[in-house]
């Protein structure tokens, strides 16, 4: 980066910082809005929007709360989204919306892929982003009420079979998209945390390395770091049954 730049990206980073100091609310409620214009380079910056929570809530130790996730109340609350992103799925949305009801029609996710490109054949990185909130959102309080199985949701099997059809660069644009909703405790942190965690372990190698490259390179920039972000990886780390795979 020029001299210019580096000078527009550290005043950014400071009114990001004031905002998630005295306006919380404000990015966590359009943070959906926030990461669709902000670099995927730009780790740092992505982290400070997506560690933004309510200010009356007390986040639990991620480091000592692995194992008691599920234990924590706020799972059973859906997080409270201002940007409007149900009306970016356009045409899609009846039929999706039949699909995470009925699992019908069962040839539905393979036609997934293809609205997932612009009409230039790019990836359409903004779609990638609404369409993966919205269906998680869809079954994200089912889960958290305990009435079906991770690996039963019809989120679920949509995610997995786009990590299978997908090239490289498409899984990696549904994975960041995944991971931007590890964020403070609520339902959608927890259904996404669990979805990529038992994607993990029912995927190929070339899936569980891109995974764990996404979650690292979140990581590895300086803090603050999202709790979502945090618990789901330390637990990837610290459980048996993901290390000794």
């Amino acid at each position: 980066m020029n001299e210019a730049i580096k000078k527009l990206y550290k005043g950014l980073l400071r009114v990001l910082l004031v905002l998630l100091h005295d306006f919380p609310e404000f990015l966590s409620e359009y943070h959906i809005s926030f990461c669709d214009v902000i670099p995927i380079t730009c780790m740092q910056l992505r982290n400070l929007v997506l560690s933004a929570f309510p200010r009356t809530m007390r986040l639990p130790d991620p480091y000592t709360h692995v194992t008691e996730k599920t234990k924590i109340a706020e799972f059973s609350q859906p997080p409270k989204i201002l940007a409007d992103y149900v009306s970016g799925l356009n045409n899609i949305r009846q039929r999706l919306d039949g699909y995470l009801t009925s699992k019908m029609p069962v040839e539905f996710p393979t036609l997934i892929p293809r609205v997932l490109r612009s009409n230039d054949g790019a990836y359409n990185v903004t779609f990638i982003s609404i369409f993966v909130v919205y269906i998680g959102a869809h079954n994200a309080q089912a889960f958290a009420n305990n009435q079906y199985p991770i690996q039963d949701m019809s989120s679920t099997q949509i995610l997995k079979h786009l990590l299978v059809a997908l090239d490289v660069e498409g899984k990696h644009h549904v994975l960041n998209a995944m991971v931007n909703q590890l964020r403070y405790p609520n339902s959608h942190t927890n259904f996404f945390s669990h979805v990529l965690l038992h994607l993990f372990m029912n995927t190929n190698a070339g899936v569980q390395e891109l995974m764990t490259r996404v979650l690292l390179e979140r990581l590895i920039v300086h803090k603050p770091h999202p709790w979502g972000l945090l618990v789901t990886y330390i637990e990837l780390i610290k459980i048996p049954k993901y290390v000794n795979m």
